[in-house]
């Protein structure tokens, strides 16, 4: 099969701009992952798992997600899957995936990954997106397992969720004013971020301001990668996924609100 251009891939998940696909963090997601069928999972560490009742072509293609989710993952965060458990669950239906996450029926959020580090997907995601805006979400939620941030507390959300964007985009080669349209239009409206987005603003539910969020919070880590380099940028999120409150400072000698005017003209350019 003739592999998809550059351009091909752009139009495909142009329509997808940074889904808002999330960890669990403090919903009421189930502490013990749970099949279809309701029963306990015993999984193993060092397996995969990539179950649904749904057509076996859409679980071969979930699988195939999941396969290429764990490669792209390994590229920049090198985890040791034979000690993970990976497991995708296919809700069939919307109530379905409440019942395994906590998070509503209605398909505005299209996976979680639980404390328990399963990911539950939502239905709508086979028909309201791309096969690479599937990949993207897919890969977002893999990064959540691989770095036991399903469960996390007292990490600001932006280390976790941009983290996880930050991964999921990286392949792509969009360019970020498709990555990030609605923070594209923010800045070129004057209203330029400066610092990574608030634990509030990525808690919103709001269709229009949720994706917002998760554009800022993948641009500020977008312009640490860029500031330093990608060793730096992980380096720090394992140490600030540890608890390790010094961590930005350690890492990048200031505090992030002294970049700000920094970042903005970074933004300015990238925008």
């Amino acid at each position: 099969m003739q592999q998809p251009t550059r351009r091909s891939v752009v139009a495909a998940i142009a329509s997808l701009p940074l889904v808002a696909a999330c960890s669990s963090g403090t919903s009421a997601a189930p502490s013990t992952p749970r099949t279809p069928t309701g029963r306990t999972s015993t999984q193993r560490p060092g397996t995969v798992q990539v179950l649904g009742s749904v057509p076996a072509s859409q679980l071969a293609a979930y699988r195939a997600h999941v396969s290429t989710g764990m490669r792209l993952v390994s590229e920049v965060w090198r985890p040791r899957w034979s000690t993970i458990a990976v497991r995708v669950v296919i809700a069939a239906t919307g109530e379905e995936f409440a019942r395994l996450t906590g998070r509503p029926a209605d398909g505005t959020v299209p996976a979680v990954t639980t404390a328990a580090g399963l990911v539950a997907i939502h239905p709508a995601l086979w028909t309201s997106t791309s096969a690479p805006g599937r990949q993207v979400v897919i890969t977002h939620e893999l990064t959540h397992v691989a770095l036991g941030q399903g469960g996390l507390t007292g990490v600001p959300l932006w280390v976790v969720e941009g983290s996880a964007e930050l991964t999921a985009y990286r392949a792509t080669g969009l360019p970020a004013a498709t990555v990030a349209p609605s923070l594209a239009r923010e800045v070129a409206a004057g209203r330029v971020p400066g610092g990574p987005p608030t634990d509030d603003v990525l808690r919103l539910r709001s269709r229009t301001v949720l994706p917002l969020g998760y554009q800022q919070a993948w641009a500020w880590c977008t312009f640490l990668v860029d500031r330093t380099g990608l060793e730096a940028f992980t380096r720090f999120v394992r140490a600030a996924d540890a608890g390790d409150s010094g961590a930005f400072r350690r890492t990048y000698g200031t505090t992030p609100s002294s970049l700000g005017p920094t970042y903005g003209a970074w933004l300015r350019r990238q925008l």
